[in-house]
């Protein structure tokens, strides 16, 4: 079969068109990134090896796993619902290893929804340092929250602007991605864009937004920074030419292109002509990932440095402010949980609004301008005597807790994570010390909290479970949950 007919114009720069061609007529494979806060790379591999679920790592990419079988959902099993992974096309994992965002540090993801490059992001700067996801729908970035509960991602703030307009009083960042809005032709292997595309008109229209958000990027990068511009098209006029017309408006001594280039991975260098018109010979640096090379899809990155001074605004931006009340909601849960002290020193709790308090990291430094939509993962809601954790906080720290944690079996965890009462055995409740809020966790992965609880025919202890029924929702199966 041949390719869409809105591909045809790229032929003469696809090294081999038949191989091209059959690689989109195979099924996309999946991969995902372990979030090695919860479990190393190889432990998950393992894990899913115990349910069937084959994968292999991706030798370019640490930390991520290809799967074999492209009917496995994985979205829908214990594991990612537990927040052990974050499901990924292989080739979206390029750009955010390229901007090699380290912890501490502060980074902003300009087009950031459905949220997966802010998740990478965050995991490498392994909770500490800002994370800006930033994006122009305001329910895109809601829709990002869910990502940050269940992996328990503690140093994101969302805000909703129009990138293009990304304001100086948001302060300068470290490194900026600017994964900007295409044509989509390379996702062509899992969905209709090439079917939808109206030819060079589509690309050359995108170009002065994806202009206009590279533009923003470079001036918010910091001098010294890195920014990196991607797409998911095979278009030279959202690609080349973008980067190329930057060169020309800001000149060379404001930011370079870096010629780097990812071990075990097969990319072709950026085009330096294009239908007769000759563009500047470092855009050989900028690189294209091609479907055929790598079983992936199609994917175009930029790697920037910037050169010049930031036109930010110079202040630096504050951390955010401890909860008024914060103290008179965490003692009780102190002295039923007793978690290390220290634990609330890494960590800020914050007011996001009357009904909850939310878990920061400390190092969390907002922008100024636009404001923070929210911030963190919520903590617990301020309602009755006897606080609660959420799920998403219960998950992130509840092994550091040093009482009322409650070691659960195989069988009982699949009772638990049904939504189902779990009756316990004398030396589990043995190690509580009495009725109330309980984390519960098993094999050595915290699942939630639970409500310890004695029946009055018996007097035997048994657990309320207090699983998300959403969460119950997702899952395909109960039977197997290796630890």
């Amino acid at each position: 079969m041949r390719p869409p007919a809105a591909l045809e114009r790229f032929r003469p720069i696809i090294d081999d068109w038949s191989a091209f061609a059959e690689a989109l007529e195979r099924p996309l494979p999946s991969s995902l990134l372990a979030n090695e806060s919860r479990i190393s790379a190889e432990a998950l591999e393992q894990r899913l090896a115990g349910q069937g679920i084959v994968t292999r790592p991706l030798g370019w990419r640490p930390g991520a796993l290809r799967l074999l079988a492209s009917e496995v959902q994985l979205g829908r099993q214990i594991d990612y619902v537990l927040g052990l992974c974050q499901m990924q096309e292989e080739a979206s994992l390029l750009p955010t290893l390229l901007l090699d965002a380290q912890p501490g540090e502060r980074v902003l993801d300009l087009c950031a929804a459905p949220g997966s490059k802010t998740v990478h992001l965050a995991l490498a700067m392994k909770g500490r340092g800002t994370v800006v996801a930033n994006d122009v729908s305001y329910q895109r970035v809601r829709a990002i929250r869910a990502h940050l509960d269940r992996l328990g991602l503690v140093n994101v703030v969302l805000t909703r602007h129009n990138a293009a307009h990304w304001p100086n009083r948001a302060g300068s960042f470290d490194r900026v991605l600017a994964d900007v809005p295409c044509s989509c032709l390379g996702t062509s292997r899992k969905s209709e864009a090439a079917e939808r595309y109206e030819g060079v008109a589509t690309s050359v229209r995108l170009q002065e937004l994806q202009l206009a958000i590279l533009r923003r990027a470079l001036a918010v990068c910091r001098s010294g920074g890195r920014v990196v511009y991607s797409t998911c098209t095979y278009a030279p006029e959202e690609n080349e030419l973008v980067i190329a017309r930057a060169l020309a408006e800001f000149g060379d001594d404001s930011f370079r292109i870096l010629p780097l280039r990812p071990r075990g991975l097969k990319v072709v260098d950026g085009l330096t002509a294009w239908q007769g018109q000759t563009l500047p010979p470092e855009l050989a640096g900028t690189m294209r990932l091609w479907p055929h090379h790598n079983d992936t899809g199609g994917f175009f990155v930029a790697v920037l440095e910037k050169l010049a001074p930031s036109s930010a605004a110079a202040a630096t931006p504050q951390p955010m402010v401890r909860a008024e009340d914060a103290d008179r909601w965490l003692a009780p849960l102190q002295e039923r949980l007793s978690f290390p002290p220290e634990l609330f020193t890494r960590h800020t709790v914050v007011s996001p609004n009357r009904k909850f308090l939310a878990l920061v990291s400390a190092e969390l430094t907002p922008p100024e301008f636009p404001l923070a939509i929210s911030a963190g993962i919520l903590l617990l809601r301020r309602k009755g005597r006897f606080p609660k954790l959420t799920t998403a906080v219960a998950q992130r720290i509840g092994l550091e807790a040093g009482q009322n944690r409650l070691e659960l079996d195989e069988e009982q965890a699949v009772s638990y994570v049904g939504r189902e009462d779990v009756v316990l055995r004398p030396e589990q409740a043995s190690s509580c010390t009495g009725t109330g809020y309980v984390v519960v966790t098993h094999g050595n992965l915290a699942y939630g909290m639970g409500m310890l609880r004695m029946r009055e025919e018996d007097g035997m202890a048994y657990l309320e479970s207090l699983f998300p029924e959403a969460h119950v929702g997702a899952l395909t199966s109960l039977e197997r949950m290796s630890p």
